[in-house]
């Protein structure tokens, strides 16, 4: 278990899941975030993640509550399935507390 496992849960945490018994998925408009989600499946675990296009922009709708106009950023959704993988990653994740401090400084970031 080293660091770059840590940054990895920390970005499931955040805008992913550990799904049902075998998706690991993880949901942003970012699409560096992306390409760093899947390097680190398949340099730690061998494992490849697959993205996709989770919906289109929408120009110049009006957000709910507000007098502004936005512009929506198009959302991916990265996912690999592993039922194995995803039962490690939940333990580690249950245990996250009794890791040490560089591990929980990684999943932080």
């Amino acid at each position: 278990m080293n660091e770059e496992i840590g940054y990895l849960l920390g970005l499931i945490a955040s805008d992913g899941y550990l799904g049902g018994q075998r998706r690991i998925g993880f949901i942003n408009t970012d699409r560096d975030l992306h390409a760093l989600f899947a390097a680190i499946l398949e340099r730690q675990f061998g494992v490849r993640a697959r993205c996709r296009l989770n919906g289109a922009a929408t120009k110049n709708l009006r957000l709910t509550g507000t007098g502004s106009e936005s512009v929506f950023q198009p959302c991916y959704a990265s996912y690999a399935d592993n039922l194995l993988l995803a039962r490690i990653l939940g333990r580690i994740q249950d245990r996250l507390l009794t890791l040490p401090a560089p591990f929980l400084r990684a999943w932080l970031r």
